[in-house]
């Protein structure tokens, strides 16, 4: 019992690292562009990809990952695919694992990303949310449900969110 829970931890520990890595990069897009042109431009932008991705172009790129067949996609070459297709030149590392069954909770990769670039976490996690949600994980498998929570706490903006990543063997909540 104790190897299966050691296995499971290790697992969301790569999930979390992966997701975060890959998020991390798009923060630091999305920060520049908060220093350049402010705030509300970056998250206009960012509101922007989600719409044009989860609407135009998910199903697409779905496809694609089911082809590739899949319970062991990464993170990076997802958020590049998404990102090249709507315009925005990221560079994205494409060595970052991204384990399947990734329902991460408590400690959103989002949110830290977005708080170490000083920008409105739960906001920012909500444009990922739709992002990663509906156009992936519902063309993947119509079986599975894209989870989503944010709770804000009194004491400095909290986002505990459950974003769950695509997997062939359905969904975990911790």
């Amino acid at each position: 019992m104790r190897g299966s829970q050691a296995a499971e931890e290790a697992e969301r520990q790569n999930a979390y690292a992966g997701a975060y890595g890959a998020t991390r990069l798009l923060m630091a897009y999305l920060k520049a562009v908060a220093e350049q042109q402010g705030l509300a431009e970056a998250l206009r932008l960012l509101a922007e990809v989600a719409e044009a991705t989860g609407r135009a172009r998910g199903a697409v790129l779905a496809e694609r990952l089911k082809a590739r067949g899949g319970d062991a996609l990464e993170a990076a070459a997802v958020f590049a695919a998404f990102l090249r297709g709507t315009g925005l030149e990221v560079q994205l590392e494409e060595a970052v694992p991204f384990r399947a069954v990734a329902s991460v909770t408590h400690r959103c990769p989002v949110f830290a990303a977005a708080a170490e670039e000083g920008l409105p976490g739960a906001e920012v996690c909500r444009h990922l949310c739709q992002i990663l949600g509906p156009a992936l994980v519902r063309a993947v498998n119509p079986d599975l449900d894209f989870v989503q929570t944010h709770t804000r706490r009194s004491q400095g903006e909290s986002c505990q969110a459950v974003i769950t990543h695509l997997s062939w063997r359905g969904m975990e909540q911790v």
